[in-house]
C-alpha cells in the first residue's frame, strides 16, 4: 500500500511564539497528518544553525538548535512566566520566521528555567551525559566559545582545546556552571524532542529526520574530532572543501566551504566516529535520510574558490557501509541520490538495496525516458515533487513558457489546465507510480508560488524563513481531497 509523507520542517509551523517547535504546533501538525492517513513527516536537521539560519551549514551536528524549545511547557513546569512570553508572542503573526528574535528569546527562556534547577534534575542531567559521551566536551566549547565573544573556535588559544592543559583546567573549574548549563539545556531539547517523537508513534506517524554529509570549519564536530577530517594541523584550515560540480541545482557547481571526512582515518579506527554519528541520529529518528550519499561513496574536493579545479576522490564506499550495516538497520536509511551519477554509488546502492530519492521537476524539461517520471520511477526510491532546494511546483508552472508548459503535459500525459489543476493532476500521476512512497513539500499543497519556497542554493541571505499560514489545515485539506477524487476519476 502506498505511503504518503509530507516535507515541513519545524521552524514552518504556527506557532504562537514566532517559530515551530517541540510543542503544541508540532503535535497539532501530527494529529492533523495522522487524521488524513498521511504516515510520515519529514524535517530537515533539528541542529544548530549557522548565522544564516541554515541547518546544512550547522557549528554542531550533534546538538539540537536552542529555538526548538517548549515553552508551554517550560511555562508548565513552573520554570518560566507568562511575561517573560511577551516578545515571542508579538511574533506569533509575522509572515516569516524571525530568527534573531525568536533565537533570543527562546534563550533566555532557557537561562531562566536553569536557574531553577532542582537536585532531583541535576541528577537526571548528569545521568544524560554519562549516556552522552560528546556532550560535556560540546559544553566546553560553548562555553570558551561564550567566554571569547566568537564563533570560531580558531580563534582561542590552542591550549585551552587540551583538555589536560593548565589553562583548560583552570577554565573548567572556573566556569563549571556555564558548562553545566549547556549540558542541561541539550537534556532539556532531548527530552521534549523524545516526548513528540512518542506522540508521533501512537498517532503512526513515522518522523523521517535529516544528517548533513559535512560540517562547518568552525564546528564542534571539527574542533572535537578534528582527526576524522581533512585539516592542517598547525592552521586549522580546510586542506580542500565540499561541493558538487555543476548539476540541476547549480549550473556552475557548488563550493560548500565544508569540511570533507579524512577517509584513511576513518577506516584506520572502523569508520567508528561515523557509525556513532548516525547511531545517534537513529536514536532520534524513524528514518533517517543520509543527506549527499555520494559523498560517502566518492567525494568532490576543491582545493581553491574556483569550482573547475575540483576533483572526484574515493571516499569509503562499500566498505564504510558494509561496516555501517552491521551495527544499524538499513530499512531505516534513506539515501539522498540526486545530482551527478557515479559507479561506485549506484553500486553500493544496488548491494544493499537502499532506498533512494526521485524528484519529478527535475526530469521535467528532460528526455521522456529519464527516471525522475512517473512511468520511469521505481519502488527503491521515495518520490519526490520537489525537496526544499527547489522551486515550489506551482512557482516553476510560472516560470515556463506556453510551449514548455504544453511539453510538461506531453512529458506527464496530462491535460492543459490552470496551474493549480495541473498540479493535482501531476501528484495523481505520482502516485500511479511503482514508487512505494510519495512526499510532498507543504508548500505545494498549500499551492503556493516561488516567494514561497524554503531555500535557494547558492544564496545565504533570506532563506529558511517559511512559515505556513494560520489556515494551513483547510488549505491542505482542500488539495488532499482533490487529490482523492481526482484519483478516484
Amino acid at each position: 500500500m502506498k505511503e504518503l509523507g509530507v516535507l515541513c520542517h519545524i521552524t514552518s509551523l504556527k506557532s504562537d511564539y514566532g517559530v515551530g517547535d517541540f510543542g503544541r504546533s508540532a503535535r497539532d501538525f501530527i494529529d492533523f497528518l495522522s487524521e488524513n492517513n498521511v504516515s510520515i513527516w519529514q524535517i530537515l536537521p533539528l541542529n544548530e544553525t549557522n548565522e544564516y539560519n541554515c541547518p546544512y551549514a550547522s557549528t554542531c551536528y550533534f546538538s539540537f538548535d536552542e529555538m526548538f524549545v517548549d515553552p508551554d511547557q517550560l511555562l508548565a513546569d513552573g520554570k518560566i512566566r507568562e511575561e517573560d512570553l511577551v516578545w515571542l508572542k508579538k511574533s506569533m503573526n509575522f509572515k516569516k520566521v524571525n530568527y534573531q528574535l525568536c533565537k533570543h528569546e527562546k534563550r533566555q527562556l532557557l537561562e531562566k528555567a536553569y536557574s531553577y534547577l532542582d537536585e532531583y534534575t541535576k541528577n537526571r542531567v548528569e545521568e544524560y551525559s554519562q549516556t552522552h559521551s560528546w556532550i560535556k566536551d560540546y559544553a566546553y566549547y560553548k562555553t570558551l566559545l561564550e567566554y571569547h565573544n566568537t564563533r570560531d573556535w580558531r580563534d582561542i588559544e590552542k591550549e585551552y582545546w587540551n583538555r589536560l592543559s593548565p589553562e583548560s583546567i583552570k577554565f573548567t573549574k572556573k566556569n563549571i556552571d556555564t558548562i553545566n548549563k549547556y549540558v542541561y539545556f541539550q537534556y532539556l531539547l532531548d527530552h521534549q524532542w523524545q516526548a513528540l517523537r512518542s506522540y508521533a508513534k501512537l498517532k503512526n506517524v513515522k518522523i523521517m529526520g535529516d544528517l548533513p554529509i559535512y560540517p562547518a570549519p568552525n564546528s564542534f564536530d571539527v574542533c572535537n574530532s578534528i582527526e576524522n577530517y581533512q585539516v592542517d594541523r598547525e592552521t586549522l584550515l580546510p586542506i580542500v572543501f565540499g561541493g558538487v560540480p555543476k548539476d540541476d541545482f547549480s549550473v556552475t557547481g557548488q563550493n560548500w566551504e565544508t569540511c570533507i571526512y579524512d577517509w584513511d582515518n576513518l577506516k584506520k579506527n572502523k569508520y567508528k566516529y561515523l557509525i556513532e554519528k548516525i547511531q545517534l541520529m537513529l536514536d532520534r529518528y524513524d528514518i533517517l535520510r543520509l543527506d549527499h550519499f555520494l559523498g560517502y561513496t566518492e567525494h568532490y574536493e576543491i582545493n581553491a574558490s574556483k569550482i573547475s579545479t575540483g576533483k572526484w576522490i574515493k571516499a569509503g564506499g562499500e566498505e564504510f557501509f558494509t561496516a555501517l550495516f552491521k551495527k544499524v538497520d538499513k530499512s531505516r536509511i534513506v539515501v539522498e541520490d540526486l545530482g551527478v551519477n557515479k559507479p561506485e554509488a549506484n553500486k553500493v546502492k544496488k548491494k544493499f538495496d537502499l532506498i533512494g530519492m526521485s524528484v519529478l521537476q527535475l526530469g521535467l524539461g528532460g528526455k521522456l525516458n529519464n527516471k525522475y517520471l512517473p512511468h520511469n520511477v521505481d519502488s527503491d526510491s521515495i518520490y519526490y515533487l520537489n525537496t526544499h532546494d527547489n522551486n515550489t511546483y506551482i512557482g516553476y508552472l510560472k516560470s515556463l513558457s506556453r510551449a514548455e508548459k504544453n511539453e510538461v503535459c506531453v512529458m506527464l500525459d496530462i491535460k492543459k489546465q490552470n496551474d493549480k489543476k495541473m498540479l493535482v493532476s501531476t501528484i495523481k500521476k505520482m502516485l500511479s507510480s511503482a514508487s512505494d512512497v510519495v512526499i510532498l513539500q507543504v508548500q505545494d499543497l498549500l499551492m503556493q508560488g516561488e516567494k514561497f519556497r524554503m531555500n535557494t542554493p547558492g544564496v545565504q541571505a533570506n532563506c529558511w524563513e517559511y512559515r505556513v499560514p494560520k489556515n494551513y489545515k483547510q488549505k491542505v485539506l482542500s488539495t488532499l481531497n482533490l487529490i482523492k477524487n481526482n484519483t478516484q476519476n
